[in-house]
């Protein structure tokens, strides 16, 4: 995503919060993981996310959104175990490329 600019820090909002993922069953089955019993919910402003898996063409896509803002982030589904480290960094991204401050944020 960072396409020319100065480096960026896009992990820097996620590492205060604890960051709740909800997959759907279909997501759920290609990362071969279970669902959690209870998750903590999430205490970023952006709240917990949902995430459901998509092919689109031979794209095999995650979509992502924010439960409170409905913010989408997409990601590609490669390497799926990865997501969950993956995803904060993408939202920081975006929420950087968008032009959210660092205070707005944590």
């Amino acid at each position: 995503m960072n396409s020319g600019r100065e480096p960026t820090r896009p992990h820097w909002w996620y590492k205060k919060a604890v960051f709740t993922l909800r997959a759907t069953a279909k997501l759920l089955a290609r990362m071969k993981a279970a669902p959690g019993e209870s998750p903590p919910s999430s205490t970023g402003r952006l709240g917990d996310w949902y995430a459901s898996l998509l092919v689109v063409h031979s794209a095999h896509l995650v979509l992502c959104l924010s439960e409170r803002t409905l913010l989408p982030v997409i990601v590609p589904a490669k390497d799926i175990a990865t997501l969950p480290t993956r995803l904060p960094l993408a939202v920081g991204e975006i929420l950087q490329a968008i032009g959210v401050a660092e205070a707005g944020i944590t």
